[in-house]
């Protein structure tokens, strides 16, 4: 979108100081130009368009009052209110998908393992990954595009990639219990029968959160269509290292779970973590909506979410009936310790299939909506080898 063809860029930023003044005058945001209230400008841009650019229709107002200047540049094309003004690099094409190889990506990591060898009944293996992936695509598309947010800057898509886990840790274990003919405990035959044969046996996972952005979703320089998944939010008044506390791990508000401070949201009640627009920043404020023509200053997937811990068993009892017959019986446990791990899984259409949660203009802003793993489930299975 040229969103600043003719001046237009200018213009709009008058029709937001005219608005500001009518709200502040008459209680009603209004965009024209209004001699009657001072400081009110003439616009240059918006009477060449058609009916004057609406400015009375609310979808108007509230995309100039938001900023949205991208999305309103795309609105008046698509409905054929651009009048002389052209918005679109070519007026008869809204969007032209241009296929290149221009994608790359990079993943450094060190990687460790250790394996214990069965030695008295017992076998385990660990291992550990150090590791950071950037690139300037997802790659999880099911599909072969994707759009930059803005053309003239394809650096704005290096980010930490979805699948960016720093620290990953995992084993697993089978341990043959000491009792039982054989073993270092056994007793008579029928002792060995009940004792003997039982194994226990796991695999467990420890790893870092996902990455996520906190995002605006405004179409503040290129339309909605390109921007809701990938303009980032603003922050001010707050570095990264001030913001990690706040931004890592599992808080709680009443009944509702947040993956960020819950003091990060406007106290007004409506759930969302900025001001309204045309309103005076909240105490503490700290995430704000971006200018139009410019795009929020923070990086895509520079936040992390909570740790995710995994960890399922099995204990095995394994009974010789005769010399040829046995029979195993299993109980396995998914999720032993029931211990709940919040879904943070990132996708390439935002962050987590829906960009809801991560908008900063959202009622859920903050929210955890689901969990990575199930409760725990228990299973009990047979099989008998003849």
């Amino acid at each position: 979108v040229l969103y600043n063809v003719n001046g237009f860029l200018a213009d709009f930023r008058r029709a937001q100081n005219n608005g500001n003044l009518a709200l502040a005058s008459a209680g009603t945001y209004n965009p024209s130009y209004n001699a009657a209230i001072a400081g009110s400008q003439p616009l240059t841009v918006f009477p060449q368009l058609s009916s004057g650019g609406l400015l009375t229709n609310a979808t108007i107002v509230n995309l100039i009052r938001t900023g949205q200047i991208g999305s309103l540049a795309d609105t008046y094309m698509t409905n054929r209110l651009n009048g002389s003004v052209s918005f679109y690099t070519n007026p008869n094409l809204q969007g032209a998908n241009g296929i290149i190889n221009g994608a790359y990506s990079n993943f450094h990591s060190i990687q460790l393992q250790a394996t214990r060898r069965t030695r008295n009944g017992l076998q385990v293996q660990f291992s550990y990954v150090y590791g950071k992936a950037l690139s300037n695509a997802s790659g999880d598309l099911q599909s072969n595009f994707e759009p930059y947010l803005d053309n003239a800057n394809p650096n704005l898509e290096r980010q930490r990639s979805p699948f960016d886990i720093r620290h990953n840790f995992k084993a697993n274990y089978v341990y043959e219990l000491p009792f039982g003919q054989g073993k270092k405990w056994s007793g008579n035959s029928l002792v060995n029968r009940f004792i003997g044969g039982w194994q226990v046996a796991g695999i467990w996972a420890y790893q870092s959160g996902a990455p996520f952005s906190i995002l605006s979703g405004y179409g503040t320089l290129n339309r909605a269509g390109r921007s809701s998944a990938t303009n980032t939010a603003s922050v001010a008044g707050a570095t990264m290292d001030q913001l990690a506390p706040l931004t890592s791990g599992v808080f709680r508000s009443g009944s509702t779970l947040y993956f960020l401070s819950p003091t990060l949201l406007n106290p007004d009640g409506t759930g969302i973590g900025t001001n309204q627009p045309g309103s005076n920043a909240f105490q503490g404020q700290i995430f704000y909506n971006p200018d139009a023509g410019t795009l929020g200053n923070l990086q895509r997937r520079a936040f992390t979410g909570p740790w995710d811990l995994g960890w399922d068993m099995s204990v095995i009892k394994r009974i010789s009936l005769t010399e040829r017959q046995k029979l195993d019986l299993h109980f396995d446990f998914f999720n032993t310790f029931n211990h709940p791990t919040y879904l943070m899984s990132p996708s390439s259409a935002g962050d987590s299939g829906t960009t809801g949660v991560y908008t900063i203009n959202s009622t859920t802003f903050g929210q955890f909506t689901s969990t990575s793993r199930d409760a725990r489930q228990i299973q009990i299975g047979a099989r008998y080898s003849f």
